[in-house]
Order: C-alpha cells, then sequence, then structure tokens
C-alpha cells in the first residue's frame, strides 16, 4: 500500500516542522521588548518562541516551557555572577547572554565570561541588522563581545588609551589603527577595499553573511571610521604607504 502523499508545497512543511520543533528564547528584561523585535525574532528565526520576563523571579520560575535561551538585561544583575549562576541552576541547559544598553553600569567581563555559559554581550544600541546577525552568532554556539568594551576592559588593565592628537595627526592615528585589526578582520577590508560586497566576501571566505557583518562593524569601530567606505580607503592609504616586497605585494603590518 502507497503511503499517503502530502500535498503541502516544501515551503509550508518546513514551516509547519520548524513550528512543531520550536525552541524556547526567554528575554528577561525590566521594559518588554516592542511587538516588533519580537516580530522581527521570530521571522528571522522561525524555530524561535520568545517569551518575555519582567524581572529575575520571574525569569527564574520560568514558563512551564524548556528554555533553550535566555538573555538577561544588565540592570537587572546586581550581584552578576552569583545571579547568573542560579538563573543557570533553574534552566541547566540554557544558553545565556547579556543584553547591554549604553545606559547600563558597566559589566565585569572577565568575571561573567568564565562562566562556561554565558556567551557573551549583545548591545541594544545596534542596528537591527547587525544585532539580528549577533543573536543569530549566540544562537548557534558562538560568542560575541561589542569591541568598545575590550577597549575598555584593556584600560582597566593598565593599557593606556591612545592619546589625545592634534587635528593634523587624526589621519595618522586612524591609519596606526591598521594594525589592531585581527588577520581574518584584515583580510575582509583587503576585500572590501576591492570593491566586494558581502555575499562575494561570503563566499570567498566560506563564511556567513551575517559572520561578515559582524566582522566589518568590529573592523569600523576599531578604526574610528563611519561606515565601510571610508574603513576601505584608509586600507588603501595604508597599503599604499607600506613597503613594497620583491614581487610587488605589500608588507603586512604586525598585529597583536
Amino acid at each position: 500500500m502507497r503511503a499517503p502523499v502530502d500535498s503541502r508545497s516544501s515551503s509550508e512543511q518546513i514551516a509547519s516542522n520548524a513550528t512543531r520543533s520550536r525552541r524556547t528564547l526567554m528575554v528577561a528584561t525590566s521594559s518588554e521588548l516592542s511587538d516588533s523585535l519580537v516580530h522581527a525574532i521570530e521571522r528571522q528565526f522561525p524555530w524561535i518562541e520568545v517569551i518575555q520576563a519582567g524581572d529575575l523571579h520571574a525569569a527564574h520560575a520560568g514558563s512551564g516551557a524548556a528554555v533553550a535561551f535566555m538573555l538577561v538585561e544588565s540592570s537587572l544583575l546586581l550581584e552578576p555572577r552569583a545571579q547568573m549562576s542560579l538563573l543557570h541552576q533553574a534552566h541547566p541547559t540554557a544558553v545565556f547572554a547579556i543584553l547591554q544598553a549604553e545606559t547600563c553600569p558597566a559589566l565585569p567581563l572577565l568575571e561573567l565570561l568564565s562562566l562556561s555559559f554565558v556567551r557573551g554581550v549583545l548591545p541594544m544600541d545596534l542596528k537591527l541588522d547587525l544585532w539580528l546577525s549577533v543573536l543569530q552568532v549566540i544562537l548557534q554556539g558562538g560568542c560575541y563581545v561589542p569591541p568598545a568594551m575590550i577597549l575598555s576592559l584593556r584600560a582597566s588593565h593598565g593599557e593606556a588609551p591612545p592619546p589625545v592628537a592634534e587635528p593634523g595627526a587624526i589621519e595618522l592615528r586612524r591609519r596606526g589603527r591598521i594594525g589592531a585589526l585581527t588577520e581574518r578582520e584584515f583580510e575582509i577590508l583587503e576585500l572590501v577595499s576591492r570593491g566586494l560586497q558581502n555575499k562575494l566576501i561570503a563566499s570567498r571566505l566560506n563564511l556567513s553573511e551575517n559572520t561578515i557583518k559582524i566582522h566589518l562593524h568590529n573592523i569600523i569601530t576599531k578604526l574610528g571610521v563611519h561606515n565601510r567606505t571610508q574603513a576601505a580607503g584608509l586600507f588603501r592609504d595604508h597599503t599604499s604607504a607600506a613597503p613594497r616586497t620583491i614581487e610587488g605585494g605589500f608588507l603586512l603590518p604586525q598585529r597583536q
């Protein structure tokens, strides 16, 4: 006897399967996420159902559903390590990240990241497409920390910030920041300077477009510029001033 044929389209079947296997993302915030942001999350990740908790007590109690992911607003964490550990005890299989607003006090970053279940910090001042890209990294098991927090951490450990430059020296200081890029960031910036778009860069480097967006955000932040065009211009200025090798290529700057 032949098995019954499912007459639904493939897209309908995928949506149905995603609905049946949806996983819960709990967001613990003192103020509710907007309906538009919740809709954007569930549209971008159809296998995710967003539920909200207004405080840590509600987050600890849960909603009856197994929580796979939890975002916790930093302003709720008066004793970050202890409170995150208690939430982890209540939801031992969940992956956690911190929601950080600009107005919130600084987090004890090293203390939090020493907890294996905390996968980073998700800033609330990013553009929506970049915010969703960072969320995707965390949902897929990656870790993300904003560049500004890394720079602040380095400063707190005795690394002096760059000296205030005279107006004529600002451009030279920006060029010097090229050396602060990672190998991957330098590689991506080189491709941007050639005019390649994110999709082509992602294909060439075997990365996702979301990962490229995050790298570009970090590059722009580190270089102190406003967009990819300015970053590419700095790269071209930097490499045109760099000494050439015998083969005609450029000597790459040393990076930390």
